[in-house]
């Protein structure tokens, strides 16, 4: 099986911002006796698609080096998902070769169909990240209708990382428009036109005071929608990373000692999260800072428009570090799911810390 595959086996079921686990959505919503799947080819439907950060083969984490996927189709052999199967990568010569060639001899589709199939491939091609609710937003962003079980969002959370973002962006207007008192209800409609990102005069204005070309303002307001989430999600989640150092600083400890296996192992993993949280936290802190500045201190924007004017790179860059602490998160709470750490006995912690150093870097 493909190295990559391997590496996220274990998180086939569950799902994580590296993978999107297409086949299993797909049979899911044909069993309800729905046919308004993903794609026209139908064997993609039955795909695994994996978006690998370069990373995973360089020796340290920086910065500069974020950034960079390899995304790959994985097309199962059997039910179950961990025995092997075709792996297809996006950046192969033959790619286009290989796609056509998954589509069955006996069946016609049509240019349009193809295209589509297209479009979405490419779509999955140019995210840094396979999260729910930036798939979902790129296929909004490009007015693709997909069914909403794709994304595995629930409406309260959309709704809550939704709020989360639209409260970042309303303060824009007053930036904008600051000879002016626009109604709630202009504030709302114009922060709504933020948020969806269309050619628009108002987002051309905005998004002009920050020194944007229109060309580039879909694609910045994205990026930033990104930083703004991975804030989200970092904010949401940074007491439970807190309560896993607090745990695995103690392990040896609880358990009365531990090999030099395990304790080779556990230094590795802190090293992994300490490099992700190193490249993660000056990002979001420099958005924090820049953002501030402007928005709610009213001296300087320069800050905040040297930060968005790069906003696509650190959220690249965010991608990669906040997703590696949301897979350490799921492991973490599938763990405590089956025991109380605190209680768990010594081949548990091994097999733990075997689970977690196999499926980050």
């Amino acid at each position: 099986m493909d190295a990559s595959v391997v590496q996220f086996a274990n998180l086939f079921r569950n799902g994580s911002s590296h993978i999107f686990n297409c086949r299993d959505l797909s049979h899911k919503i044909a069993m309800d006796g729905d046919n308004k799947l993903l794609f026209k080819t139908p064997t993609l439907n039955r795909a695994v698609f994996l978006k690998l950060p370069l990373e995973v083969r360089q020796s340290a984490a920086s910065r500069e080096g974020m950034g960079r996927f390899e995304t790959k189709i994985y097309l199962p052999f059997e039910n179950g998902l961990e025995k092997g199967g075709q792996t297809v990568n996006f950046s192969a010569p033959n790619f286009q070769e290989v796609i056509r060639s998954l589509r069955p001899s006996n069946q016609t589709i049509d240019q349009e169909d193809m295209e589509r199939d297209q479009l979405v491939l490419h779509l999955l091609e140019s995210l840094p990240s396979l999260d729910p609710f930036l798939l979902k937003e790129k296929f909004r962003q490009a007015e693709l209708d997909v069914d909403e079980r794709y994304f595995t969002l629930t409406e309260e959370a959309w709704q809550e990382i939704r709020k989360f973002v639209m409260n970042k962006f309303r303060p824009m207007i007053g930036f904008a428009y600051p000879n002016s008192s626009p109604s709630e209800m202009h504030v709302a409609k114009l922060t709504e036109t933020l948020w969806e990102a269309k050619d628009d005069p108002d987002v051309q204005k905005m998004m002009g005071v920050l020194s944007i070309p229109p060309e580039k303002i879909e694609d910045v307001l994205y990026a930033w929608k990104g930083v703004i989430y991975y804030e989200f999600v970092y904010t949401k989640n940074k007491q439970k990373i807190n309560y896993f150092l607090k745990w695995i600083d103690q392990i040896g400890t609880q358990l009365g000692g531990i090999t030099p296996t395990m304790k080779e192992c556990r230094n590795i993993i802190r090293t992994k999260l300490a490099n992700n949280i190193s490249v993660m936290m000056p990002i979001l802190l420099e958005h924090k800072n820049a953002y501030d500045e402007l928005f709610i201190h009213k001296r300087n924007a320069k800050p905040f428009v040297s930060f968005i004017s790069q906003c696509n790179n650190q959220f690249y860059a965010l991608s990669t570090t906040v997703g590696q602490l949301m897979i350490i998160i799921q492991i973490w709470n599938d763990f405590n799911l089956r025991t109380n750490p605190y209680k768990s006995n010594v081949y548990q912690v091994n097999k733990f810390f075997e689970n977690l150093n196999g499926n980050i870097f």
